[in-house]
């Protein structure tokens, strides 16, 4: 089981770091349990386990009551049951419930080893907005999050208002932190705030956007594609199942920006660009592409677009958030195309653009008009007949640029020139609105 999988992979990962030779077993009663069940406040709520059998709401155990726990759970382990109850992400008794996960026919041995490792792995899911979870088999990032464990129960301990058992949360919440330009080592918690209020005055953690999470392994694993296992567990289990994220193509973006905008740009505004990169797109639907690359940081705006050519754009050159934004827009068509020549192209563009509508006769709209009407094309046939009627009135000068526009636009798929097009929009709305 898959949780099984990755309390191995942390184990070994913990013994290395810190010279010791715990078992999956020892581990668990020594440093896991302490962390998270030997405190009225668990940092993670297991249903139907013997840490949570018999709670009372506003009646937490005690420290004896919590070490009967333990010791109940060590029995069923003993006694040879393997059910959700003794490991985590494991079957149901009933395997037909809707709580049970990883239910297989084949006839697994487990050994006390397994079902001890499942518990520590189980601590390592990441959390992100749309209620799913994720795992990450890989040493570096569980010793990050391991790192992060005992900054969340010193906030239990000394924050009363502060909600227990949100450990995925926290995990999700402190990845994008650690992995951040922000972060200071010496400094950890500096400009990290999680939290967010909720009824009645009870403070909670915010669940993080999976974007930022994925970012910021692009910047500490930036040549590694991603195997993850993401689910929900819960009053329902669900399985998405392994998805590659290709971390390689993730930096792209963010590196084609920083080469068309400036470094200094990219770092002073690094979380809002973040934050654009896909915007309002769920986890899930990420994920049902196959694979999360490039293709899934599509920006919010720019799937609005696709499907409203006629949308109309607002931009103000002194608006940060503006400015930022389409900025972050053109990055990511510019990667989707694979032609960061284009950016130079279009600028160009769109810059005739307004120099033809300049030479319109005094008090006449027809040249505005005629590339208000070509940037709302539906098609790249629909955009070349009007580009046509343009270059009829243009200057030879400018109609050799055109010429330039028109042999781009016959190389581009139908999606793809749909992009361009909007690339040319962005251009000139920028433009528009900076003159």
């Amino acid at each position: 089981m898959i949780a099984s999988t990755i309390g191995k992979t942390f184990l070994k990962a913990y013994n290395e770091k810190y010279k010791t030779e715990h078992t999956a077993k020892s581990l668990f009663e020594e440093v896991f349990f302490e962390l998270f069940y030997n405190d009225e406040k668990y940092l993670q709520w297991v249903t139907n386990s013997p840490f949570v059998q018999g709670i009372k709401k506003g009646n937490p155990p005690n420290k004896e009551e919590r070490l009967e726990k333990l010791k109940k759970l060590k029995e069923k382990i003993n006694a040879g049951a393997t059910d959700a109850s003794v490991a985590i992400g494991y079957s149901s008794t009933d395997i037909l419930a809707s709580t049970s996960g990883q239910v297989s026919n084949l006839k697994i041995k487990q050994d006390e080893e397994e079902l001890y490792a499942s518990w520590i792995g189980g601590g390592f899911g990441i959390g992100v907005k749309g209620g799913f979870s994720f795992y990450i088999n890989k040493p570096e990032v569980l010793m990050l999050l391991f790192e992060g464990w005992s900054f969340y129960r010193n906030f239990l301990s000394e924050t009363p208002k502060l909600r227990p058992n949100q450990i995925d949360t926290w995990n999700g919440q402190w990845l994008a932190h650690v992995t951040s330009k922000r972060f200071i080592t010496d400094k950890p918690l500096v400009d990290f705030e999680p939290f967010k209020t909720a009824k009645e005055g009870v403070i909670e953690l915010e669940t993080q956007l999976w974007v930022k999470i994925i970012f910021g392994l692009a910047r500490i694993l930036p040549n590694q594609t991603l195997n993850a296992y993401i689910f929900s567990l819960g009053q329902t289990n669900k399985t998405v199942g392994f998805i590659p994220i290709i971390l390689p193509k993730i930096r792209k973006p963010l590196q084609l920006y920083k080469k068309l905008f400036g470094e200094s740009q990219y770092l002073k505004y690094s979380d809002k660009i973040e934050h654009f990169f896909g915007n309002k797109n769920s986890f899930y639907l990420a994920c049902e592409r196959g694979a999360i690359g490039v293709s899934a940081l599509q920006p919010y705006e720019i799937k609005q677009l696709l499907f409203k050519p006629d949308k109309k754009l607002k931009y103000d050159a002194t608006n940060e958030d503006h400015v930022v934004s389409f900025q972050t827009y053109i990055t990511w068509i510019l990667v989707m195309l694979n032609n960061e020549d284009l950016f130079k192209l279009s600028e160009e563009i769109t810059q005739l653009f307004l120099d033809y509508e300049s030479t319109a006769e005094r008090g006449k709209t027809t040249k505005s008009n005629a590339i208000k009407k070509l940037l709302e094309s539906k098609s790249s046939d629909g955009f070349l007949n009007e580009l046509l009627k343009v270059t009829e009135q243009a200057t030879s000068e400018e109609s050799i640029k055109l010429l330039a526009l028109i042999e781009e636009v016959n190389k581009l798929r139908n999606d793809n020139f749909k992009r361009f097009l909007i690339l040319l929009k962005l251009q000139y709305t920028i433009k528009t609105n900076s003159n």
